[in-house]
């Protein structure tokens, strides 16, 4: 019996950290999952709510990070979710629009962080290993490696180019560029940081 139990234990210890990644927008989740894969993680993708809360309860993930805007109804749902089942989950809510009022109902419903977009990858996992009882907590996370001009750029371009449905004319107006000089920024590689 002893030896049954010691071999579950070691099963256990020797499995990868599951991770689930609920957001819509791919170049982040791509992202996210190649710095999980990087880290030993086994990385699960959803880009909807009741995707994300069928695979909360099917892959039973230690790790979650959720766009607070998930569509239909947010990252509430998932949360709630993550609570009926395995409260030892640590989630963390990502979002473009960060406020204090969300950011004290995010972590009173069960987060682990909150960060604002744009974001690194890293700095989103770093955030599950972070102990944030000494005070200093979420401030000298974020701070540690901030993003370059470039990168968050990028990352702007980005949102803007999925909030106007990958319209390329339409981003650059929105944006106030030209057409052309999006196209070139669009074409080159995302800044590593």
């Amino acid at each position: 019996m002893d030896q049954l139990c010691a071999e579950a234990t070691l099963r256990d210890f020797a499995r990868s950290p599951k991770l689930l990644i609920a957001d819509v927008e791919d170049y982040f989740c791509a992202e996210l999952a190649r710095a999980g894969n990087a880290r030993g993680m086994e990385v699960t993708v959803a880009s909807n709510v009741s995707e994300a809360t069928q695979l909360i309860e099917t892959i039973s993930p230690d790790y979650v990070v959720v766009d607070q805007r998930l569509p239909p109804d947010g990252a509430c749902r998932v949360m709630q979710s993550i609570a009926s089942i395995n409260r030892k989950v640590k989630c963390v809510v990502v979002t473009h629009y960060p406020s204090l009022a969300c950011a004290v109902s995010a972590v009173k419903q069960g987060a682990w962080d909150y960060l604002a977009k744009p974001t690194s990858a890293n700095i989103v996992l770093d955030s599950f290993a972070n102990d944030f009882d000494d005070g200093a907590g979420m401030a000298n996370a974020a701070c540690k490696q901030p993003l370059s001009v470039d990168r968050l750029e990028w990352e702007h371009i980005h949102r803007v180019l999925a909030l106007q449905n990958n319209n390329v004319s339409a981003t650059a107006r929105s944006l106030g560029m030209h057409r052309r000089t999006l196209q070139r920024k669009l074409a080159k590689y995302p800044p590593p940081r």
